[in-house]
């Protein structure tokens, strides 16, 4: 059983919206998820709680939407795994889950002035959510930024994507298009957190190492060192993972 917790952006006039590609992966691949809940980042929390809801209407999946209050209720209890897309503020209280499978870290380059240079959200914006979430027990599954960000698509691939469900995700990446043609890196957008969001179905097109992990003040993590047992993506086959994400999508 799985429990998804984002910063869903698609629907504000900012923010990443590759969490909706994630949800809507996991909804359509009929997983069995106990709840969708909305954590502040990319979009503040009352924005990302209404987009969860408007995407979750959109796919016709009724189970519970929830605040970010309700959802840390939920969580110090929940025994399944949590795929954790944006900041761990709620992720941070699961001391009973089966694994958290969060975004962020970067694997080749030690962060030395996170957010800024490289760009580290997930894992800075609640520092001390991250360190409680790093000195528990739970399993935790890391997919570094570095890593993920090679799963880019062209604007021309979205069009793959049919019905309600592809003109929303079409019409949310427009601006991120935008947003990367003017400030020159090029006309493919990373969907950063697809890559999480296929592991929790299947670890096919991705390399998935166990290691060890130390985090340094700033809330960087350097694997290889301490004693925190952590599995980390190190690599992925883009062209394989979005051919997956397509024959789910393809296949309601």
């Amino acid at each position: 059983m799985f429990f998804i917790d984002a910063d869903n952006a698609l629907g504000s006039g900012s923010g990443d919206v590759d969490d909706a590609f994630a949800i809507a992966l996991l909804v359509r691949s009929g997983a069995e998820i106990a709840a969708i809940s909305a954590v502040g980042g990319n979009a503040p929390e009352p924005e990302a709680h209404a987009n969860n809801l408007a995407l979750c209407s959109l796919l016709d999946w009724r189970g519970p939407v929830l605040r970010a209050s309700e959802a840390r209720g939920v969580l110090r209890t929940f025994p399944g795994r949590i795929l954790a897309l944006g900041p761990l503020t709620n992720v941070s209280v699961a001391t009973a889950a089966q694994e958290v499978i969060a975004v962020g870290s970067m694997l080749h380059t030690l962060g030395r002035w996170p957010p800024l240079w490289p760009h580290e959200f997930n894992l800075t914006e609640d520092r001390e959510a991250t360190r409680r979430l790093f000195e528990s027990h739970v399993p935790l599954t890391l997919f570094p930024i570095d890593v993920v960000r090679k799963l880019k698509v062209r604007k021309r691939e979205l069009l793959a994507i049919e019905g309600a469900l592809g003109e929303a995700l079409r019409d949310g990446s427009a601006r991120w298009f935008r947003h990367l043609f003017w400030r020159g890196r090029g006309l493919r957008f990373p969907i950063s957190d697809l890559p999480p969001a296929l592991y929790a179905l299947s670890e096919d097109g991705m390399r998935i190492e166990e290691t060890t992990a130390q985090m340094r003040a700033n809330a960087f993590l350097q694997f290889g060192k301490g004693t925190r047992r952590v599995k980390v993506c190190t690599d992925l086959d883009a062209k394989k993972l979005w051919e997956r994400f397509l024959s789910v999508i393809r296949s309601v």
